[in-house]
């Protein structure tokens, strides 16, 4: 009988059911989000037993061409892959629960990412920011560590002075901030223990 359900059925169940006890805010609202505007326009109404390998990849294609409803411009590759991730996921718990014989996203190759060069700030243009931020000792300090530590947003922004041993020179990154829905923030573990 499950095997009868649409993609989109399936793929609402699963948030229902494994979304919000396990995945962080951010991790759920992506995914929502790719089930909502790029799987169930295109596949959501297709029996999950039907899903096979050649309808997903049309499905990357179609995004990566033109997946932006608003613009017609094509989704990043980052995106694509995401959204491959969580599908590959969500077939393999169906396949696992016996709702389809195999995994369609294994008979295809997986999304690759395509890097765009990032921009970053020259010696000299790091210097004046650096510079300009000095009048501030809390903007100064924050802006330092971000600069020469490399650590996401969410973790630099839940250091606390505890975190700091000066007598090791040391900085432990114990928490990791996320915003949630209405603003409200709300520290997690860090994405990694490294």
């Amino acid at each position: 009988e499950d095997s009868r359900m649409t993609l989109g059925e399936w793929l609402g169940r699963g948030m229902e059911d494994y979304g919000a006890a396990t995945l962080r805010p951010n991790t759920l609202r992506s995914y929502e989000q790719f089930i909502r505007c790029y799987i169930k326009p295109y596949l959501g109404d297709k029996p999950i037993s039907q899903v096979k390998g050649k309808d997903i990849q049309r499905l990357y294609e179609t995004l990566a061409k033109r997946g932006n409803r608003n613009t017609g411009e094509g989704l990043s590759s980052g995106t694509v892959r995401g959204i491959h991730s969580m599908l590959h996921e969500a077939l393999g718990a169906a396949q696992q629960a016996s709702i389809i014989p195999r995994n369609p996203t294994e008979e295809i190759e997986a999304p690759k990412f395509s890097y765009k060069p990032q921009k970053l700030l020259k010696d000299k243009q790091l210097d004046k920011f650096m510079e300009a931020v000095r009048q501030d000792a809390v903007w100064y300090d924050f802006f330092y560590t971000e600069l020469t530590t490399g650590l996401r947003r969410g973790e630099i922004c839940g250091l606390q002075w505890t975190d700091l041993d000066e007598a090791d020179g040391t900085l432990k990154v114990r928490r990791s901030i996320h915003e949630e829905k209405g603003g409200k923030l709300t520290p997690w573990d860090t994405k990694t223990a490294a």
